[in-house]
């Protein structure tokens, strides 16, 4: 929405829709499309992706732009987005094309072209205007390491979008040597015997083991059908799609006290089916609700698999949901839009009669582990941990939200959900100041949170963790496995900062914490000597979590497909938070904590102490820190003053109705009916 109206301030724009589309392994891409206005001569790409660069920060800027005389409409007279037509390729280089002129030029030229689909990239070429957009850059980036040797971060490619200016960054890394190559990433040899752990699936193994049965690691998704779904071909979908990931059928087995994993061969997945479609209304509803949350809460058994599970729920005719849950070790989050976009794909091919059509992959995810381990197993990993024990040093004592109940001798795992928005204007500014600041959403985002977690925790240092996908070798973006890492990210609050300055030191650590990503954290742990204990996590007890990519519209031929929303049953942390844009630009926020902790109504203070700050933060953010916390402070004693107000008004109607009742008594009245 926010593109849109940006693209229709163009004078020479009538109007405007931009929508995310692309179903490849590196997700999604922004197309814009626009009627000129009237009278008005049709305005080239090129020109409107200046208008909108001096309005919107790069990776909001569409990819591609196709002009309409008019946009397709549905019979209500409504635009109909899915008519749209797909937009042309990238336009190769044309006139004013210059060759490259130096090896570095010419790596570079020739991994753009590939990467973007073009014929040829000259010098003077622009990533972004050749359809280029943020998923690509990490994957561009990543590749030009493995073609040059340099390591740079992604952050090189916004500052540096045409070939001469990021080939000369090439020069200077290179000329630097900062940094151990990665090897290439290559099968490992097979021998049919067990195959060694990643170094995340490792530590959930270890928590696996420290708490059997529990679901805290699920990742739960549930799909409604409406219209003639073919049950035959989804379930062949899946079928391939776990004949495809080796890491939906392995199972893990301890060897002598370690852990290795077993991949089986492909078998068809076993389902569940129940029907509901005797009950009607809110009945219904009410149980299909039920049948998600039991099943998402269902453990898995990681020695015995599988670890994924199926079920369909038929609701009525031409109505049906789908129940997926998969535990975290064998996926994670981008893992589940591989699935969903090759069950899409394959179930197209299987419901039209046809077979498996998706390319065969390069490598499996039991691959990535074994390379993992032989990579970090040299001066790389070395090369890393210098970073981070420079930022993290000997772990001082950390800096928590108090707890309501003391916390159990062993972590718990329970769950419960608290949700927020922070509306359309303050996302709006959160952008603003973002684009002002040469910063992400995200880095605002944050931090607000550290801000106002300063006002519960009472320290200048707050930590908090969050994930980071871990995906730098391209052979990995199509891949379903568990990748994800987790950084730590300090923040000293110390000397009365503003918050515009306090943005600037979080930016700062959050783009070196993503420059040393590759560390897995249990080695981070070890190697900052943090104690381990089980009542908690080492290091941090509160993740932030920022999900801003563009979600693709995933259908059937025939079929709508909506995903009901679930939450996951349990917590692995005390509190965490993830911060989604939804469909219009507002930020909303889900608050997932551990009730064994904390009483809803802390969870919910916390949660308007970030709602305020933010708020304060973007409308003044050269006010200072301390001047920000008393805004908070103010804010929770104005609601602690009216919860109190609440709770006397509720304790005098309390006792009039027992006065009134003890009086009607002595006189031998009847007892009054509430």
């Amino acid at each position: 929405g926010e593109v849109e109206a940006a693209l229709r301030a163009h004078p020479a724009v009538g109007d405007a829709v931009v929508v995310a589309r692309g179903a490849g392994a590196e997700g999604a891409r922004l197309v814009a499309y626009h009627v000129p206005a009237e009278g008005a001569a049709r305005p080239s790409a090129a020109e409107l992706r200046d208008h909108l660069r001096g309005r919107l920060p790069d990776y909001m800027v569409p990819s591609a732009f196709v002009a309409l005389d008019a946009f397709p409409l549905t019979p209500s007279g409504k635009t109909d987005r899915r008519a749209l037509p797909e937009p042309a390729a990238p336009e190769p280089a044309g006139e004013g094309y210059v060759a490259p002129r130096t090896p570095a030029e010419e790596l570079v030229a020739a991994v753009w072209a590939e990467t973007l689909g073009v014929e040829r990239v000259g010098v003077g070429d622009d990533f972004f205007e050749l359809g280029g957009h943020s998923l690509l850059a990490a994957q561009l980036v990543a590749r030009v390491a493995a073609a040059t040797g340099a390591e740079l971060p992604v952050r090189a490619l916004f500052d540096a979008h045409t070939v001469e200016r990021f080939a000369a960054r090439v020069d200077e890394a290179l000329r630097s040597a900062s940094g151990a190559r990665r090897p290439p990433l290559a099968p490992a040899p097979r021998d049919g015997g067990p195959l060694p752990l990643s170094f995340a699936q490792e530590r959930l193994w270890f928590l696996d083991r420290l708490r059997p049965g529990s679901s805290a690691y699920n990742m739960p998704a549930a799909l409604r059908f409406t219209g003639a779904l073919d049950a035959d071909a989804l379930r062949r979908a899946l079928d391939e799609v776990v004949k495809r990931h080796e890491a939906l059928r392995s199972r893990f087995l301890n060897e002598r006290g370690r852990p290795v994993q077993v991949v089986d061969e492909p078998r068809p997945l076993e389902w569940s089916l129940a029907d509901v479609s005797h009950l009607e209304g809110e009945a219904r509803e009410a149980e299909l609700r039920r049948l998600a949350l039991e099943e998402a809460a269902r453990p898995f058994d990681l020695e015995a698999g599988p670890l994924l599970r199926a079920g369909l729920v038929r609701a009525g005719e031409g109505d049906a949901l789908l129940l997926l849950t998969v535990h975290h070790v064998a996926a994670d989050g981008w893992s589940m839009g591989v699935l969903a976009r090759e069950m899409v794909a394959l179930y197209e091919a299987f419901a039209a009669g046809g077979d498996a059509a998706l390319p065969p992959l390069p490598v499996q995810y039991a691959d990535f582990a074994a390379w993992q381990r032989d990579w970090l197993a040299g001066g790389a990993l070395e090369a890393q941990l210098g970073w981070w024990r420079e930022r993290l040093g000997p772990p001082a004592p950390e800096a928590e939200i108090p707890t309501d109940r003391p916390r159990p001798e062993t972590q718990t795992f329970a769950g419960a959900h608290h949700a927020t928005s922070l509306g359309a204007e303050v996302s709006r500014r959160v952008r603003a100041l973002a684009r002002a600041e040469h910063a992400t959403p995200y880095m605002v985002l944050l931090a607000a949170f550290q801000a106002a977690l300063r006002h519960h925790v009472r320290s200048d240092r707050v930590t908090v963790g969050t994930d980071v996908a871990s995906r730098g070798a391209p052979e990995t973006a199509g891949l379903i496995g568990l990748f994800v890492n987790q950084l730590v990210l300090t923040t000293d609050l110390s000397g009365e900062p503003s918050f515009r300055a306090l943005l600037g030191r979080v930016r700062e650590t959050t783009l070196g914490a993503y420059a040393h990503q590759d560390v897995p954290f249990n080695l981070l742990v070890d190697a900052v000597g943090a104690a381990r204990d089980p009542s908690r996590n080492p290091l941090f007890q509160v993740m932030f979590v920022f999900d801003g990519a563009p979600v693709p519209e995933l259908r059937f031929a025939g079929v709508e497909m909506r995903a009901m929303e679930m939450q996951l049953a349990g917590s692995p942390f005390d509190l965490s938070v993830l911060v989604s844009e939804e469909e219009g630009g507002e930020y909303r926020c889900v608050w997932r904590y551990n009730p064994d902790l904390f009483n809803a109504s802390t969870i919910a203070a916390v949660a308007e102490s970030f709602g305020v700050m933010t708020r304060a933060a973007t409308r003044s953010p050269d006010a200072l820190l301390p001047a920000l916390l008393d805004v908070v402070a103010d804010a929770e004693q104005a609601r602690r003053g009216a919860e109190l107000e609440r709770l006397k008004e509720a304790k005098a109607l309390r006792f009039g109705k027992l006065g009134r009742r003890k009086g009607t008594e002595e006189a031998g009245e009847p007892e009054p009916v509430a």
